[in-house]
């Protein structure tokens, strides 16, 4: 009979497995580092990692990121016993179709649930429902034991008060002030304006515009400010007919504000536009205007996605939530408040990445930099 021997890394993770099951490694006792196991076992790290990872799958241990690799408590590892993470989202879109935020986010929360030895649960709720709405036609189900994750949801500090009663860990992603008493998770909205105005202004324009979110959104504020501020560091002067806003999520709202963006201001030469949706209907408004782009009117998108690129001949350059870190910040703090049974009221903000496209360039003319004095 033929005898199968074990991988180096099946080895590795069956002793560590073992010595858990033994005590050896007690419940809630961290692993031994990376390199301590690779040295320990005469391996590359790759190795161990692969060992560690068997460890995760099977419910025996959990990582931290940044932290290190903890054996789980026992009640977590009990034969059969599923361990999920619930993710409830009311979604802002007219259709779950258009969300692709949602549909990335939970994409990217089931690698992420996975990686760690979880299940993701997933509840679409109808966008009127509140959370102590779905607590009161579902109770707590079993499917909130490894931690809740709250999107676009309306709730009451009676209803947090019953996840913590129960021991149950929770974060939202943030979206307003609301969420800012709670353990939070969202894109740096600040830095993402911050590249977009960096990257308009270095191509020397100073007649730009803004196309904002509406006021209710966490963003709304940040954008305004650092819009004014790089503006006013770059000698020009702020005016509200500068700014538009339209619904993010709107493609219409789109195409109107930057019809007043150019009412406003006859001399536009680059614009910034946060969020897909509204981006999408504002660059098909200038394109059916007759305007070229970049070389016409530079734009700029805040708040950008894949899905973008498939719509023009050019690439929309802008800055893109950044949606694995964003999902492992969310886990991050579930596992912090299963480790340490402490809710913490901290908002975690992921830096946005920056998606170089060619849609963004020099200003067609000299004729604005000679109105602001050469600047």
């Amino acid at each position: 009979m033929t005898k199968f021997r074990q991988r180096k890394y099946e080895q590795i993770e069956t002793e560590l497995s073992e010595q858990i099951q033994r005590g050896q490694l007690p419940p809630g006792s961290k692993l031994p580092t990376e390199q301590e196991i690779a040295a320990t076992y005469d391996v590359s790290r790759l190795t161990v990692r692969q060992a560690i990872a068997g460890l995760i799958h099977s419910g025996m241990a959990y990582s931290v990121q940044g932290k290190g690799t903890f054996v789980v408590e026992k009640k977590s590892v009990a034969k059969g016993e599923l361990r999920t993470v619930h993710f409830l989202n009311s979604s802002l879109h007219d259709s779950l179709e258009n969300d692709y935020f949602s549909g990335q986010l939970v994409l990217n929360l089931s690698i992420e649930a996975t990686r760690r030895g979880y299940t993701l649960a997933i509840s679409m709720i109808p966008r009127h429902m509140t959370f102590h709405d779905f607590l009161r036609n579902n109770g707590l189900p079993p499917t909130f034991n490894g931690g809740v994750i709250l999107a676009n949801l309306s709730y009451s500090a009676e209803d947090l008060e019953i996840l913590r009663d129960s021991r149950i860990p929770y974060v939202a992603l943030r979206k307003d002030s609301m969420t800012d008493s709670i353990p939070s998770v969202g894109s740096d909205s600040s830095a993402a304006m911050e590249l977009c105005m960096k990257t308009v202004l270095g191509y020397g324009h100073r007649e730009i515009g803004m196309i904002n979110c509406p006021a209710g959104y966490c963003d709304f504020t940040s954008n305004l400010d650092v819009f004014r501020s790089r503006l006013e560091q770059a000698g020009c002067v702020f005016c509200p007919g500068r700014v538009a806003t339209a619904e993010m999520t709107s493609e219409a709202d789109g195409a109107r504000a930057i019809r007043k963006l150019l009412e406003c201001n006859p001399n536009l030469t680059a614009a910034v536009i946060f969020g897909d949706r509204s981006s999408a209907g504002a660059v098909r408004e200038l394109l059916e205007l007759g305007y070229r782009i970049p070389e016409d009117i530079s734009v700029v998108v805040h708040d950008r996605y894949h899905w973008l690129d498939s719509l023009f001949s050019f690439r929309l350059s802008g800055a893109q939530q950044n949606l694995p870190g964003i999902a492992a910040a969310l886990m991050d703090i579930l596992d912090g408040q299963r480790k340490s049974g402490i809710v913490e009221p901290r908002q975690f903000l992921v830096p946005p990445d920056w998606i170089s496209g060619n849609s963004a360039g020099f200003p067609k003319s000299a004729f604005q930099l000679q109105q602001n004095g050469g600047r």
